[in-house]
């Protein structure tokens, strides 16, 4: 029965050899001189056309050749659908093969693309069997065996999905000896995401950077920065991250290659949601939306949907992590499940429920054992600073054991963090590189002004600098100056650079190396935790006003914003704890905040109150007599809400 029998590939066919060793142009070439290309030379031509980028060219001669007999074109087709974002369409394909009419060759594709679909879905459990098949087949078989590094990295995402790292290394490193360089790229690129998982960075520098000396390929960039910025990310270089995952998603929504751009646009919510930037982090969960498609990408759209959530203090942002929770628990995807236990536990401190807390971070420590590596749970508690400090204080492993190899992970990774470079601008300005101070042959304050513009914007254009910065001075020297700053920061400081991007204008802050943190960042992330352990954490690090000498009037701004988040999330502190008894701390913290602002009436009349409660009428007609003498002192006049104190009948009283 001629035509339904398993068939067997010519392992010397001149286009094959052309794509098996990444040559595709000179296959394209070879194929065009062809007088009567059979339907085998289409196969072969055709997989040439999809990896260099000319997906539609590629799927319409797989599927003529399909067509005229050829039915390993099917599998190749699907994969061109794959690249293209259409699993659904790949599954139907791969589902309607004649199994007997493919070759060895086209079996181990098409036990490929259905492994690479269920680990797409999320089932890296049900992909092992598959890949396995399709592995078996490349070792075995003449054809299959030239693209063995494809075939191993495949297997190799889906032993890293499951933490079995050592395994996957083997594949690897059995596979790279005879790989050409496109198969190369994919097996350096899986190992790479194998080492950042289980923290062995230098491995995953290595990687990179053979992977960036081996010929371009038009599906290579989105792939090699995605890589960049996850081990930038997990190493805590925020600033660099963003930079390479930006890269990313461009490169990949021009390569058509919508599965990194979503999760590269995730990722980039994940810092920005971090830093409390939630309307970036928002415009970034928009764009990932668009793209998602299938259940693990929307379990990884609620993860980072509630993470946002739970910044802005919204209501829903349980729900929305738990929706998460049940999606990776159903696809038995831990390493994702132990990252939502670890954002339900920042919740849980948040909405003041330490029990809920304790009992998520306990669930990602059994993940955490069960992954075997702790890396990408520890980086994401770094970035959480509820549950940070809930592990570190009350959490702290000599008060919860078991949660002891979680802080064992943190510490771990924070040996390993590059050096802290930090900018001081609450009291005064200061530039320290672990823990040293940074000496400029420029003035500092206006330095340190700028810095704190561009961390503040992104980015921005010489006329906004000129105006927002250094408005005090003539537009020229205001550009002098800026040049002059730039190139002390250079010479003393290359670890921060302040480029200048000509075609769009604009200047930029980039950290380079270093960890660069600001107080006015730290302050607001304290401030975003909300609560008596948010407000503390705040007031301690309020050192005073921002760049108090600065005249700039966005530096002003700056000021009266910080100094009004202080005393806003202090009042609705102070009246939560007066709800519920705790006088006491109220009576501390009321008084920190008028230290900062002794003209708040609200805060002064809420503390005689607390007073009253506390210590009884004479003490609280002692402080209403203080306080009303600081706004007739300072404004001429007593506020109302003081006046109407006065007139009570306990503090008329005698």
């Amino acid at each position: 029965m001629r035509g339904t029998l398993r068939r067997h590939a010519d392992p010397d066919h001149p286009v094959l050899a052309c794509l098996a060793a990444g040559d595709f142009e000179q296959g394209l070439r070879r194929h065009a001189a062809l007088a009567h290309p059979t339907p085998t030379d289409d196969l072969w031509a055709g997989q040439c056309l999809v990896l260099l980028q000319r997906r539609l060219e590629g799927l319409t001669l797989l599927l003529r050749a399909r067509a005229r007999g050829e039915e390993d074109a099917g599998a190749l087709a699907a994969v061109a659908y794959r690249f293209g974002g259409e699993v659904e369409r790949a599954a139907e394909l791969l589902a309607g093969l004649h199994p007997a009419r493919l070759s060895a060759f086209g079996r181990a594709v098409a036990d490929r693309e259905l492994g690479l679909g269920r680990l797409h879905a999320g089932r890296p459990r049900e992909a092992l069997g598959p890949l396995r098949r399709a592995w078996e087949t490349a070792v075995t078989d003449a054809v299959a065996g030239r693209f063995l590094g494809s075939f191993s990295a495949a297997l190799v995402l889906a032993l890293a999905e499951q933490g079995q790292d050592a395994a996957a290394a083997e594949h690897v490193g059995q596979a790279l000896a005879a790989a050409s360089p496109p198969q190369r790229a994919a097996l350096l690129w899986v190992r790479m995401l194998s080492a950042v998982q289980s923290g062995q960075f230098a491995q995953a520098q290595r990687d990179l950077d053979d992977l960036a000396a081996l010929p371009a390929t038009p599906d290579a960039a989105p792939l090699l920065h995605y890589g960049r910025g996850v081990l930038a990310h997990t190493r805590g270089l925020g600033s660099e991250a963003a930079e390479h995952y930006c890269a990313s998603a461009a490169a990949a929504r021009e390569a058509g290659q919508p599965e990194t751009e979503f999760y590269a646009r995730l990722r980039l919510s994940a810092l920005a949601t971090a830093r409390g930037d939630l309307g970036a982090a928002r415009q970034q969960l928009a764009r990932a939306g668009a793209l998602a498609s299938g259940e693990r990408m929307a379990a990884s759209l609620a993860l980072r949907r509630g993470a946002w959530q739970v910044r802005g203090h919204d209501p829903q942002a349980r729900a929305t992590l738990e929706r998460a929770r049940r999606g990776f628990e159903t696809l038995q995807l831990e390493r994702e499940l132990g990252l939502t236990h670890l954002q339900l536990a920042e919740a849980a401190v948040r909405g003041g429920d330490p029990d809920a807390a304790g009992a998520h971070l306990a669930r990602a420590a059994d993940l955490r054992h069960a992954l075997g590596s702790g890396t990408v749970l520890a980086a994401e508690l770094r970035e959480l600073p509820a549950a940070y400090g809930y592990l570190r204080g009350a959490g702290h492993p000599s008060a919860s054991p078991y949660l002891g190899v979680l802080w064992s992970d943190v510490q771990a990774l924070e040996v390993h963090l590059p050096a802290e470079l930090t900018l001081s601008t609450l009291r005064r300005a200061g530039l320290t590189l672990e823990g040293q101070r940074v000496r400029l042959n420029v003035g500092l304050p206006r330095t340190a002004l700028l810095l704190a513009f561009l961390l503040d914007h992104g980015e921005a254009s010489l006329e906004t600098l000129q105006t927002q910065v250094f408005g005090d001075h003539a537009p020229r020297q205001a550009r002098d100056y800026l040049h002059v700053a730039r190139n002390a920061l250079g010479k003393r400081l290359p670890q921060l650079q302040v480029p200048f991007d000509r075609a769009r204008r604009v200047y930029s802050l980039r950290p380079c190396g270093v960890r660069l943190c600001w107080d006015v960042q730290e302050l607001r992330q304290a401030l975003g935790l909300g609560g008596e352990t948010g407000l503390r954490r705040a007031l301690g690090l309020y050192a005073g006003p921002f760049l108090p000498e600065s005249e700039s009037s966005w530096a002003a701004q700056l000021r009266e914003e910080l100094e009004w988040s202080l005393l806003r999330s202090g009042l609705e502190t102070l009246e939560t704890l007066r709800g519920r008894g705790e006088y006491a701390a109220c009576v501390g913290l009321a008084q920190r905040l008028l230290e900062i602002q002794p003209l708040d009436v609200g805060i002064s009349t809420l503390l005689v109150q607390v007073f009253h409660a506390l210590r009884g009428h004479a003490a609280a007609r002692q402080e209403l007599a203080r306080v009303s003498q600081v706004f007739q002192r300072e404004l001429g006049e007593v506020p109302e809400p003081l006046l109407a104190l006065q007139r009570g009948t306990w503090a008329t009283a005698h």
